[in-house]
């Protein structure tokens, strides 16, 4: 870009740009924190199992990951 250039350039304001309080009829996600049942993780084999044992560290006994081989 050189010194002089676009320098009588105005901005565009578009939607996406504008005042977010236009979206007031948008209902808000809700997510809920803590709603995770470890039963869910029983039907899906051992190495599902084995990972949910790495991604959540004491809802599963260890026994019960070892028991599918998976360790």
């Amino acid at each position: 870009l050189q010194e002089n250039e676009l320098l009588d350039y105005e901005p565009e304001p578009y939607a996406l740009e504008d005042n977010s309080d236009n979206f007031v009829d948008l209902d808000p996600i809700d997510l809920p924190m803590n709603d995770f049942d470890p039963e869910l993780l029983s039907d899906l084999g051992p190495a599902f199992k084995h990972l949910a044992s790495i991604c959540s560290p004491g809802t599963m006994p260890e026994t019960e990951v070892m028991k599918n081989g998976t360790r």
